[in-house]
């Protein structure tokens, strides 16, 4: 069974790391769902956060453009963020409740995203800080990366898509470290289950973001990968109102 989990993780990893994404919200929902200590959760997709977004970066760096007024705020207020969420102290049904709710509001962005070209609505550049604060603090508190939520604001925003890939890895490697330093050093960190895990996410975070800035875009593994994780979070919110 041990051998299905790596395979899992290889695919999220995959998958999500062709589209500047780290696979956060999809580490915590199979972590959970295994039967993971709630405390060793967060630590553990912030470090599998951290490898895929590493690799992601050195594929698409090239496209980000430093010099936007915006950039440096937005990754400053999300570690901010993360340091405050990671202090905040919760009852193992609250945990599971704002896990359930994150995973179903991620997977329910990552649907909202595919439209988003389609919409005259947008926002300004300017408030995109802030809300990198926000998504930083529930980095802190569940450990998911908060790319799949900022990936859409920013789209709305009207950056472009591969800058957007590019500001995203920043963010989520940014975030995670963060967020794995606090919890390594509050001793929540199991590294029986974050190295082995690491290798699988190492090998599919690179062919993903490999095949990623190449235009590879695997559109309906990706919609079915979402649909099971919105399928995890209704059974983890269960699990913390039960």
């Amino acid at each position: 069974m041990i051998y299905l989990y790596y395979l899992v993780f290889f695919a999220i990893a995959l998958i999500y790391s062709s589209v500047g994404l780290a696979g956060g919200s999809a580490y915590v929902g199979f972590l959970a769902l295994f039967s993971v200590e709630p405390r060793f959760i967060p630590s553990t997709a912030q470090f599998l956060n951290v490898v895929v977004s590493l690799i992601a970066f050195f594929n698409y760096k090239v496209h980000l453009n430093i010099k936007r007024k915006s950039i440096i705020p937005t990754f400053l207020l999300a570690i901010f963020g993360v340091i405050l969420g990671s202090n905040l102290k919760l009852k193992e049904s609250e945990f599971f409740i704002i896990l359930g709710l994150s995973l179903i509001l991620a997977a329910l962005a990552s649907f909202i995203k595919d439209f988003i070209p389609t919409l005259k609505f947008r926002i300004s550049e300017s408030v995109v800080p802030f809300i990198s604060f926000a998504l930083g603090f529930l980095t802190g508190v569940v450990g998911i990366g908060g790319g799949i939520f900022l990936s859409p604001i920013l789209l709305l925003a009207n950056f472009p898509v591969k800058e957007i890939a590019s500001i995203t890895s920043v963010y989520i490697l940014l975030n995670s470290s963060a967020g794995f330093i606090i919890n390594y050093f509050r001793g929540n960190v199991n590294f029986s289950l974050v190295l082995p895990f690491s290798l699988s996410v190492l090998i599919g975070g690179f062919l993903g973001s490999y095949l990623g800035s190449f235009k590879f875009a695997p559109k309906v593994v990706r919609k079915i990968l979402i649909t099971i994780i919105i399928i995890i979070g209704g059974k983890i919110l269960w699990r913390g109102i039960t």
